[in-house]
């Protein structure tokens, strides 16, 4: 499990839980994420330099009941 697997699971639950209370039906989130696109301009795993190449890619989450589904 990665920090990012946590927040992705923390965020989902607490959008589950704020969506309830507000009586809004949606069962998914759709948002845009950094995608680390650095491993494709290098050969080997010791060239890679710390720059900022990225993508934005497309998620659509499920919202989940607790932490545990979340991960699922």
């Amino acid at each position: 499990m990665t920090l990012n697997d946590v927040v992705l699971c923390a965020l989902t639950t607490s959008l589950n839980v704020l969506f309830k209370e507000r009586n809004d039906p949606s069962k998914t989130v759709n948002m845009v994420i950094p995608g680390n696109i650095r491993f494709g301009f290098y050969q080997k795993r010791e060239d890679v330099k710390i720059e900022n190449k990225f993508t934005a890619m497309p998620l659509s989450a499920p919202l989940t009941k607790d932490m545990a589904s979340a991960y699922k």
